[in-house]
C-alpha cells in the first residue's frame, strides 16, 4: 500500500476526465484545499462539482466549485436539525436523478449515509472513489459496519492517509490490497510557516505576546474533548519536580476552534486552580498568526484519543517543536519517514515524562532538525497530488 507513483500520472490521461463530483463538507478544509489544488492545476478544463453534506458557512461563489447541490440551507434554518435524517434521502434522490453526468464520484467525509446509497453509488460513475478519514473509521461501531461492505467492495479505490487506517479498513471489509491507496492532502499552512521561516522563535512569542525567556509547552490545538487537555493538566500540576521549577515554565492552550462548547468551559474552569504560569488563545488567528503559534513553543503534547496524520501536529513539528504523542495514534508513517517523537502510553504519563525532556531539552531538539525537511516531503502539495490525480486517470 505505497502511495501511487508519481509517474503514473500525464496531465493528458487525467483530462479525459471532464467531470468531477466530489461529496462532502463545504466547510472542510482539506476538501476546499483540495479542490483549489485541481482547480489551479486545471481551471476551466475540469469540472468540479460538490454534493454538500453540511450548510455552506461561506458564500458559494467563494467556494471552489462549480456547482454545489445536497445540503445548502444556512444552519440557522428551521429544517437543519433534521438534516441527519434528510440528508441521505437527498444524497440517494441525487444519485439517481445525476447518474451517468459525472466520469468520478469522490467521496470525501463521514461515511454515515452511504447505509441508504445501496448500489446507486457503484452506478452512478464508471470510476468511484472513497475517502476515509481514519478517526472517523476508528470511531464507527463494529454492529454499523457491516452495512458498508458492498459499498467499499464496489469502490475502485479506498483511500485514506496512513498505513494503519488501510489495514483495519481492508481487514473490516475483506478487501482487495489493489484497491487500496493512500493519498494524504497538502497543507496550505506549510507555505506559510515557509515564508515566516526567517523570524524567529522569540519574535513569534513576542507577536503572539508569549513570555520569551521561558519553555514554552503547547497542549492540544482545539476545544474537543478528544484532545484529554484534562488528564494531561492533573498529572503535570501532580508533579513535584515540574512544580520545582514552575518559574521556568509557560503553557499554551489554542481554543480557537471545536465542537464542544461545554467541554470548552470546563477546560476553562479547570485552569483556574493550575499552579502554572499559561495562556488560552481564544480568538480567530490568520493564517499568518497561527504561523506563528506553531513557531512560538519549545514542545507540543497530543494525546488526543484518535487521530489520522492531524495537520496541526504536522505543522508543529514543521516548526521545530518536539512532539509528545500517544502511542495508540496511528503515526507509524512518521517514525518510518526519520521524523523524531516521543510517545507516552496514556495522558496522565505526561507529567513524569516531562521532567526527562526538559533536562535534555537541547539533546531533544536536535534529533527534531530533519524533522522540517521530513514533513515536507511527506505533507506538502508538491509531493501529494500527483498521488490523487493518478487515481482519476
Amino acid at each position: 500500500m505505497d502511495p501511487i507513483n508519481e509517474g503514473e500520472y500525464t496531465r493528458y490521461t487525467l483530462l479525459k476526465m471532464k467531470r468531477l463530483l466530489l461529496i462532502g463538507d463545504p466547510n472542510s478544509i482539506y476538501l476546499n484545499n483540495y479542490a483549489s489544488q485541481l482547480r489551479l492545476h486545471f481551471g476551466s478544463d475540469l469540472v468540479i462539482d460538490l454534493f454538500s453534506t453540511f450548510p455552506p458557512l461561506k458564500k458559494p461563489e467563494v467556494l471552489p466549485y462549480d456547482h454545489i447541490f445536497g445540503v445548502v440551507r444556512r444552519p440557522s434554518s428551521p429544517f437543519s436539525r433534521y438534516r441527519i435524517f434528510t440528508r441521505p434521502i437527498q444524497l440517494r434522490k441525487f444519485l439517481t436523478s445525476y447518474q451517468g453526468r459525472y466520469d468520478v464520484a469522490h467521496v470525501l467525509y463521514c461515511i454515515q449515509d452511504l447505509m441508504v446509497t445501496g448500489s446507486l453509488l457503484r452506478n452512478f460513475a464508471p470510476r468511484v472513489i472513497l475517502t476515509v478519514f481514519g478517526s472517523d473509521f476508528f470511531q464507527l461501531q463494529d454492529w454499523k459496519k457491516p452495512w458498508f461492505r458492498h459499498i467499499f467492495k464496489s469502490a475502485d479505490f479506498i483511500t485514506s492517509n496512513n498505513s494503519r487506517a488501510l489495514d483495519s479498513i481492508r481487514n473490516a471489509f475483506r478487501l482487495e490490497p489493489e484497491q487500496m491507496k493512500i493519498c494524504r492532502f497538502g497543507f496550505n499552512s506549510l507555505e506559510k510557516l515557509k515564508e515566516v521561516g526567517a523570524i524567529t522563535q522569540i519574535e513569534s512569542r513576542d507577536i503572539l505576546h508569549i513570555m520569551p525567556d521561558k519553555t514554552v509547552i503547547c497542549i492540544g490545538y482545539n476545544y474537543d474533548s478528544i484532545q484529554q487537555h484534562i488528564p494531561v493538566i492533573q498529572s503535570i500540576a501532580n508533579n513535584g519536580d515540574l512544580l520545582a521549577r514552575k518559574k521556568e515554565l509557560f503553557f499554551l492552550f489554542p481554543l480557537t476552534y471545536g465542537t464542544e462548547s461545554g467541554y470548552k468551559a470546563q477546560l476553562i474552569r479547570a485552569l483556574e486552580t493550575f499552579p502554572f504560569e499559561y495562556k488560552t488563545m481564544q480568538q480567530f488567528l490568520s493564517e499568518e498568526e497561527n504561523a506563528h503559534l506553531r513557531k512560538a513553543p519549545d514542545i507540543m503534547i497530543q494525546v488526543q484519543k484518535s487521530d489520522s496524520f492531524s495537520a496541526s501536529t504536522q505543522e508543529h513539528m514543521y516548526a521545530g517543536n518536539l512532539l509528545i504523542t500517544g502511542d495508540w495514534l496511528p503515526y507509524d508513517d512518521l517514525k518510518e519517514a526519520g521524523i523524531y517523537y516521543r510517545t507516552v502510553e496514556s495522558p496522565t504519563e505526561i507529567g513524569n515524562q516531562l521532567p526527562y525532556v526538559l533536562n535534555n531539552l537541547q539533546t531533544e531538539k536536535d534529533k527534531c532538525k530533519k524533522n522540517p525537511e521530513a514533513i515536507y516531503r511527506l505533507s506538502s502539495w508538491n509531493a501529494n497530488l500527483p498521488s490523487w490525480l493518478a487515481l482519476y486517470k
